[in-house]
């Protein structure tokens, strides 16, 4: 599930907020391991004209609900968490962040 949040950050145009789900495992790009579970993930993004850009590392992204093995009840369960507590992860990651009204 993706959700777009229009901001006004110097960088970006919008917040792309996403839940998803991640096998867990050795992260390649920064040779940590990673829990296996779902995820949620915040990335300033600029929209324009049909694309969309942004600056690599800009991010954030958390386990909300490790798992042992993916499934339809999990994954409903991480997208309630995504839905009631967006606003919160926005608020902590991205302080002094302006949400544009009505979106």
């Amino acid at each position: 599930m993706t959700k777009y949040i229009r901001v006004n950050h110097p960088n970006a145009t919008h917040l792309r907020c996403e839940v998803y789900y991640n096998k867990g495992g050795e992260n390649p790009f920064n040779g940590s391991s990673e829990t296996r579970g779902y995820y949620i993930s915040v990335s300033p993004v600029k929209r324009e004209g049909g694309l969309e850009s942004y600056t690599a590392w800009t991010g954030k992204k958390k386990c909300i609900l490790p798992v042992g093995r993916q499934s339809k009840r999990m994954a409903a369960d991480a997208e309630y968490e995504f839905q009631n507590h967006l606003m919160d992860y926005i608020k902590s990651w991205f302080s002094g962040t302006e949400i544009k009204e009505g979106e």
